[in-house]
């Protein structure tokens, strides 16, 4: 955010939100009802609606194995700051310990450009092995 022509915020780095996938967005884009002009803002924070523009996703995700387990910022932390290498497996190992187990002791981990789990499974329809995603 901008203010007197400085780039100024309380909560989130400028420099790593820049290298964010949210980077060419202004702050009022997710975060609706707030005075930019006013800092520190006074209002209470209302939820984000993921939705409005990852409305496909949503989708999917309601309809997939982790409907009503996760929601978007259980894999998604902090989305402004930039995705950390292997996001995907990272996130996907917290809750999936046994089946990354399994596919460390398989032939996949021979491979030298070795998949992660969304090279097989996508997360937001979380399909299981071999059936349609």
């Amino acid at each position: 955010m901008e203010k007197k022509g400085k780039e100024i915020s309380i909560n989130v780095n400028p420099k790593k939100f820049s290298m964010s996938a949210h980077a060419d967005l202004s702050c009022v884009e997710c975060h609706i009802g707030y005075d930019p002009d006013e800092e520190p803002h006074t209002e209470v924070a209302k939820p984000v609606d993921c939705a409005a523009c990852h409305d496909d996703n949503t989708k999917h995700m309601m309809r997939s194995a982790h409907a009503g387990e996760l929601n978007c910022f259980s894999c998604h932390s902090n989305v402004h700051l930039p995705e950390p290498k292997d996001f995907a497996k990272n996130n996907c190992v917290s809750c999936h310990k046994d089946e990354n187990k399994a596919l460390m002791s398989s032939v996949h981990a021979t491979i030298d450009e070795r998949p992660e789990c969304v090279t097989c499974h996508t997360p937001h329809t979380a399909s299981t092995l071999g059936s349609e995603a």
